[in-house]
């Protein structure tokens, strides 16, 4: 049988197409959220890449040291789509924080694509640590 590269490309396509459908109905395809996680002045600094979700669409909580952050990313569809790579649906990512932190002094900002989280340390933390830089 001769070799037909357009059969094997419609063929690729087939099966892209179905991986793209069996993404879609497991968690673990979820859109990626990126985190990092820094520390400055006696706070954590978290920014979390949210690009194409809409702030009203995020939550995040702090639970002890667990911070977690979910939302949802909506496609607009707008006709047939011919290819996508782009992951949709809904998302939560939950990471343990290095250090104790005081839950209601946390503040969020969204700008950009870019969700802020600063959370400042835990006063008895703070302490502990002031002390140990002492001796």
């Amino acid at each position: 049988m001769p070799h037909d590269p357009a059969h094997h490309h419609r063929t690729a396509n087939a099966v892209a197409g179905l991986h793209q459908e069996i993404a879609w109905t497991h968690p673990e395809a979820a859109p990626h959220v990126a985190i990092d996680i820094e520390e400055r002045d006696g706070e954590l600094v978290v920014h979390v890449d949210l690009p194409g979700v809409h702030d009203q669409d995020v939550t995040v909580t702090c639970d002890g040291r667990d911070l977690s952050i979910r939302g949802v990313r909506t496609a607009e569809e707008v006709g047939h789509v011919y290819h996508r790579e782009r992951l949709f649906g809904t998302f939560e990512r939950t990471v343990t924080l290095k250090h104790a932190v005081d839950e209601t002094a946390m503040r969020a900002s969204y700008r950009g694509g870019v969700l802020e989280i600063r959370l400042p340390r835990a006063k008895a933390q703070t302490a502990t640590t002031n002390t140990e830089r002492e001796r």
